[in-house]
């Protein structure tokens, strides 16, 4: 599978599919990471510009980008800045090559837009040229584009993809400095206890137990802090092994998760790749 990421929305997703082996696409099935293609100033456009540059047919893709609760954070061009809403994206997949009974015109859709006829023919274009590829699966790793049915439904329609996902929750990438063991790993924990702004929670079981704390920005943001402390070197090592998919070293760690904004206190606030919660928030349309 090829990654496309955005390079001014997660950063960090850049070096984690270079060190990822597989990602999730369900709740039953990991697809291969082969290649990292970062994209500077994503849009629409140049999105569709480095699929053609870049995929064989029959191909699954990986697009890493921010998201909104209506749409993509991305822009239809780079003259064209409007961020793209699903219902735009379905317009314009509405075109002549689908071979349904009414497109929508080039024309109708710039209304709705705010554009030109011509940037919506020029998109067009390499909207249809990307269908001819016969992509296999394209896969949206960014907010909320799984939430909603109608959101799938018009990705597939636009990409001409036999399959889509995206996650149902504010889609992640970061990295966390892991602390030294605590002399007293109860002491830390009783010492961070969950506040209006801070979540804390733990998994394992004495000796080997985890501690996370999240220094959340707010409800309607997915922007926090994030410290994990292990009471143990094997509590890190089994934790990384499951949450992560492989064995971390080093004091700063690279991750992908999905972020719980309204996690009740005590409960866990981030849901790593490599675990089950994380898997059942990935929506995957055939």
């Amino acid at each position: 599978m090829y990654a496309f990421v955005d390079t001014h929305a997660h950063r960090d997703a850049i070096p984690w599919y270079r060190q990822a082996a597989y990602e999730p696409v369900g709740r039953a099935e990991r697809v291969r990471i082969d290649s990292v293609h970062p994209v500077m100033h994503m849009t629409l456009e140049t999105l569709l510009e480095a699929i053609l540059r870049t995929v064989r047919p029959r191909s699954e893709i990986l697009v890493v980008c921010h998201g909104l609760n209506i749409g993509l954070a991305l822009p239809l061009s780079r003259r064209v800045r409007t961020k793209m809403r699903w219902d735009w994206i379905g317009s314009l997949a509405s075109d002549r090559s689908e071979g349904i009974s009414y497109a929508v015109p080039d024309a109708d859709v710039a209304r709705m837009m705010g554009c030109n006829a011509t940037d919506i023919a020029l998109v067009r274009a390499l909207m249809n040229r990307v269908r001819a590829l016969g992509l296999r699966g394209v896969h949206f790793r960014a907010c909320n584009v799984g939430a909603q049915a109608s959101y799938l439904a018009n990705a597939k329609s636009f990409f001409g993809a036999q399959r889509v996902s995206g996650p149902r929750l504010r889609d992640t990438y970061g990295h966390f400095g892991v602390s030294q063991p605590p002399p007293n790993f109860d002491a830390w924990v009783r010492a961070h206890a969950p506040t209006h702004s801070r979540n804390r929670w733990q998994t394992g079981k004495s000796p080997n137990r985890m501690a996370f704390d999240v220094t959340r920005a707010g409800a309607q943001d997915h922007s926090y802090e994030l410290t994990v402390v292990p009471e143990s070197a094997t509590a890190l090592a089994t934790w990384s092994q499951s949450a992560l998919g492989r064995v971390i070293t080093g004091r700063r760690i690279i991750y992908h998760g999905l972020y719980f904004t309204d996690a009740p206190s005590g409960s866990k606030s981030v849901a790593f790749v490599g675990g089950l919660t994380f898997a059942r928030n990935i929506e995957l349309m055939t």
